[in-house]
């Protein structure tokens, strides 16, 4: 891991509730920290010290504790291929079968109840429309 290496010497005060950053153009620049999940009002940011910084890429800048520019080499994971599967673990998954679901046999004394309550034969309790009073 690389270590840190101070750019330039700002000496920026930070106040309490403000996020302080290196913006896009080399500025430094501070926005009101959220909080909560409240609405963000756009355009909140304000150029703390006009900097002619020229950024680099692959570097991330920050403000140090001391107030001064910053900045320390980024470091990108590398992405790793998924491992493969063996052919017997895919066997095995083959194998396992889906038990079938079989429907309850709706029996003739809830039939009965149904078909008086809603005037209607062979419609479960469930499935059948209420009256209107």
């Amino acid at each position: 891991m690389s270590a840190n290496e101070k750019i330039m010497k700002a000496g920026i005060v930070r106040e309490e509730g403000w996020l302080y950053f290196v913006d896009k153009k080399g500025n430094v620049a501070r926005s009101k920290m959220m909080k909560g999940f409240g609405s963000h009002s756009r355009g909140s940011t304000e150029i703390i010290a006009k900097t002619e910084l020229k950024r680099e890429s692959g570097w991330l800048y920050y403000i140090d504790k001391e107030g001064d520019i910053s900045r320390v080499k980024m470091v990108i994971a590398e992405k790793t291929e998924p491992e493969k599967k063996s052919s017997a673990s895919v066997k095995q998954k083959k194998k396992v079968s889906k038990k079938t679901v079989t429907r309850k046999k709706v029996t003739d004394k809830k039939k009965k109840v149904a078909s008086t309550r809603y005037g209607r034969t062979g419609v479960s309790a469930k499935r059948a429309p209420k009256k209107k009073k």
